[in-house]
């Protein structure tokens, strides 16, 4: 009832309530018909329609049963009111039913009778009801004898609303008067009826109110059933709301087994959060952990409790609240000439002005829109009043810079979401299933982090006490598919930032984090490890699925690496041959980045100086392979570690540079037209050796081929461009086979293995302008060789 009187304004006893719905049911219940009557008609037209077509077989289909459309069509009023306010004029429009039914009865049946007698069964008359007219009329088959002898029977053209003849029906001139009474009986039937529900009205007039707060006391009543019938479901139960002034000295919001109202609180995998909440509470935590959902979830509850409903929780207890004050990060208004960070200064500005003791102020993200260190500076001076006026609540921020200000914050209470490192055994069940579905794609979180050289945590969805200056957005970007090469700068130039802010001696020290899992930096990312130290922290896809990409680079590089010192003296010496092949050794090839001196290359970061964004494999005279898992022995031969025994490359004067394309990434325009050497890995973890003149549309294929069964989705691919001073493609096929004879030895498994003949070391051109001969086991035509290495790839899958 107080819902009641709060929605109407009403003041009502239950006991007058109840009075005035029994007496305006009594009157309504005087007036209006009970369906009674348009029962008894129904049985009348049936019983009509029977008795009229009994004895006449030319009636079937088109007979006397058609009357029945036409009372049906007109006496819509019928069970409106009760029969016995509207007497007359119900035995009006029966009285002038029952004549219609009569007249058009005689001169069917007249006209009938000599049809059977004189036409065939195909054009007996019929009778036709037009619901547009509101009249039953014959029909006659045009050329039938009955339209002959239509006037013999006295049988006219009737006409239509508007007073034109209708050619193809007919009718007597009594059936015509007769339909006529008929629909005035009707509509002053209808008028009877409109006049007995207008003094109805009249008369509930007086217990309109009364009527008004019933019916909305049923909506509530309907809305209340439902939401308890799902909330039951769901599992949701019911809080205890604090009156005011009932609420004890230190009494917070006190929340068991919190949940997303959004998530089934069945699931196993709902993860459910407690907390005592008597102050304001600062919340830090990395990217996607949860933050804002927490806001929400505690939002969510309190609101629910105050209107004495379920809640997504397993006990809570809720002191009473003026006021619920949820703000999220806000967009610009052009409109009003304000930036965003405008708008959160007056959406703040509302706060301030309306906060109390007894308010839930929940704060997401505020000084997002401005110099870190003001929006940091401002944030903390809000901070301080929100605490100061006592009220209830959370400051979820990544602004770190609030943990070390000297703020005024007596009653504040850190709180942070939780993290935990992703074990390398079972990958798929350290990431969380939601982070999943949030993205929408695979979160192999482990695999990634750990080839960039980054950490390998997720967040478990927990608050937690503490504070956490942890930032997973490097993780973040991975998941939502940024390029890994972006990801990998960003990493480094984040190491930069953070070894800058440490050695300042002003402004805001960065905080320490309070989870720093072993081998981090203060804000989450991993520390470069040594070789030593990386032998214990292999990828996920490395250990349950044999070699990688990056082994299969190196194996590549080591293969290539004797071959090309060997072609590359060659054709020095024959450079010398004469002055003009000497000028042309000057001109360097425009995809000769696979020949490098030691002198100056790479920036040591990872990233190639050549622009192009893909992982650089390298093989380097004085420092042995790059990537972890090589090691260099002490004769200066670099070894392989899926490389069989005594499979080493002498490593001289040049480097050899191979490059790495991830799944979804595709090779630079760069290679177009130029001859390269490429391994491919499959997403279960077999290999392919291939070389091709066209990189680009040969990695496609294999991945479409694959398909997503086979992981052609996650196909990764190492390569290495063969430059035109090298006899580019007969160079390219003895990389290859002797490439694919080197992954048989050192144990990959392999798609096909058929390109493993021996093919012919290449010799040096005599002149660079003639064309280099191909060598003799070598196929005419390279779009045969592609098509058949297709065709195994597709065979062998």
């Amino acid at each position: 009832m107080p819902a009641v009187l709060e929605e109407t304004k009403v003041k009502l006893t239950l006991k007058q309530l109840l009075d005035s719905c029994k007496l305006c049911i009594e009157q309504i219940d005087d007036v209006v018909e009970e369906e009674e009557d348009e029962m008894i008609q129904a049985a009348r037209l049936n019983s009509h329609a029977e008795a009229s077509t009994s004895d006449s077989k030319a009636a079937k289909g088109g007979g006397m049963e058609v009357l029945g459309k036409l009372f049906l069509s007109n006496e819509e009023f019928r069970g409106r009111v009760r029969r016995a306010h509207i007497a007359d004029e119900i035995e009006a429009v029966e009285k002038a039913g029952s004549a219609v039914e009569e007249t058009l009865f005689r001169a069917f049946q007249a006209i009938c009778e000599y049809s059977e007698q004189h036409d065939p069964s195909s054009k007996r008359p019929t009778l036709i009801f037009d619901p547009v007219n509101s009249a039953v009329w014959i029909k006659l088959v045009k050329g039938s004898q009955a339209a002959n002898q239509a006037e013999a029977f006295n049988l006219v053209h009737p006409h239509d609303r508007n007073g034109k003849p209708i050619a193809d029906r007919h009718c007597t001139r009594e059936v015509e008067e007769a339909l006529n009474d008929y629909r005035a009986a009707c509509d002053t039937a209808r008028a009877a009826v409109r006049g007995q529900l207008r003094l109805l009205a009249e008369t509930l007039q007086e217990s309109l109110l009364q009527i008004v707060a019933a019916s909305t006391f049923a909506i509530i009543a309907a809305a209340l059933e439902c939401h308890v019938n799902e909330a039951s479901r769901r599992g949701w139960t019911l809080p205890s709301q604090l009156a005011k002034g009932a609420v004890p000295e230190g009494q917070g919001m006190k929340v068991e087994g919190m949940w997303p109202y959004w998530l089934d609180g069945h699931a196993t995998n709902t993860v459910k959060n407690s907390f005592d909440m008597s102050s304001m509470y600062l919340l830090t935590g990395p990217n996607m952990a949860g933050k804002s959902t927490i806001l929400r979830s505690v939002c969510a509850v309190a609101l629910l409790s105050a209107c004495g409903l379920y809640a997504p929780v397993q006990s809570a207890v809720v002191p009473y609240t003026d006021a619920f004050m949820l703000r999220n990060f806000s967009a610009d208004s052009p409109l009003e000439g304000k930036s965003s960070f405008a708008v959160e200064m007056v959406e703040m500005r509302y706060v301030m002005d309306d906060v109390t003791e007894d308010s839930l102020v929940l704060v997401d993200e505020l000084g997002k829109g401005t110099e870190v260190r003001a929006g940091a500076a401002i944030a903390g001076a809000m901070l301080e009043r929100l605490d100061t006026i006592g009220c209830r609540g959370i400051f979820a921020t990544h602004l770190h810079q609030l943990l070390d200000m000297p703020t005024h914050t007596p009653n504040m209470v850190n709180m942070m979401m939780q993290t935990r490192a992703v074990s390398g055994s079972s990958p798929s069940q350290d990431v969380p299933a939601a982070l999943t579905s949030q993205l929408g794609a695979e979160t192999d979180l482990a695999q990634h982090t750990q080839q960039l050289g980054m950490g390998g945590r997720v967040p478990t969805w927990r608050m937690v006490p503490g504070s956490s200056t942890e930032s997973l957005a490097l993780d973040v970007a991975l998941q939502c598919q940024v390029p890994a090469d972006i990801v990998q700068r960003a990493a480094h130039l984040f190491k930069e930032l953070e070894h800058q802010a440490n050695s300042q001696q002003d402004g805001f020290a960065p905080s320490t984090p309070s989870v720093q899992p072993s081998g981090t930096s203060a804000k989450g990312i991993p520390q470069r490890q040594t070789p030593a130290t990386n032998t214990q922290a292999v990828s996920v896809l490395q250990s349950q699925a044999g070699p990688s990409i990056e082994d299969a680079a190196q194996l590549l590089s080591s293969v290539a690496q004797p071959l090309f010192l060997t072609l590359h003296s060659q054709h020095s010496d024959s450079q010398h041959d004469s002055q003009d092949q000497q000028a042309d050794s000057q001109q360097q090839p425009q995809h000769s980045n696979v020949l490098q001196p030691v002198t100056g290359n790479g920036n040591g970061n990872g990233v190639s100086n050549n622009g192009h964004s893909y992982d650089i494999v390298s093989t380097r005279s004085s420092g042995g392979y790059s990537s972890s898992g090589s090691s260099q022995n002490p004769h200066g031969k670099l070894t392989h570690p899926y490389s069989p025994e005594g499979f080493t490359s002498d490593v001289q004067d040049l480097q050899i540079q191979v490059q790495v394309v991830r799944g979804g990434q595709v090779p630079p325009p760069s290679t177009v037209g130029c001859s390269c050497v490429y391994i491919v890995r499959r997403g279960d973890g077999r290999f392919y050796c291939g070389q091709t003149d066209e990189l680009k549309g040969r990695l496609n294929r294999h991945r479409s081929k694959a398909g997503k069964v086979r992981g052609g989705g996650r196909m990764e691919a190492a390569y290495l461009v063969v430059p035109s001073s090298e006899q580019g493609q007969s160079t390219a096929k003895v990389v290859e086979a002797q490439a694919i004879q080197a992954l048989q030895a050192a144990g990959y498994p392999l798609i096909s293995a058929t390109d493993a003949r021996n093919k012919l070391m290449p010799k040096a051109a005599k002149k660079p302008t003639q064309a280099p001969k191909p060598p003799a086991e070598a196929p005419a035509a390279a779009a045969d060789e592609h098509e058949a290495e297709a065709a195994q790839l597709a065979a062998a899958s």
